[in-house]
């Protein structure tokens, strides 16, 4: 087993089961409140925190040896990373449709 990868793991999927909670709840700090974060939509903020889940579950396979149960951690990055920016992206052309479509 590789401490590291255990860490990694923990930390990972502890910041995104917090992170969920964060944006379910609305507990933002006030320094955060008025950020880019605040003007994504609930679903990207559900992503973000299951990418962290998912990327943290992958490290965890990994230390643990769990062979039929992984996938190799650049794609499992990767994969976790596309899906963030995309929806992001996605947000992004909406809120831009929305103002196009109101003028």
């Amino acid at each position: 087993m590789n401490i590291t990868l255990i860490a990694l793991g923990i930390i990972f999927c502890a910041l995104g089961i917090a992170l969920f909670i964060v944006f379910r709840t609305d507990a933002l700090p006030a320094s955060l409140r008025h950020s880019a974060l605040k003007n994504l939509t609930p679903i990207t903020h559900a992503v973000m925190a299951l990418a962290l889940i998912g990327v943290g579950y992958h490290f965890l396979a990994y230390a643990m040896n769990w062979h039929h149960f992984r996938a190799p951690l650049p794609i499992a990055i990767g994969v976790a990373t596309a899906a963030v920016v995309l929806s992001i992206i996605n947000d992004i052309l909406e809120k831009r449709g929305d103002k196009s479509s109101s003028d």
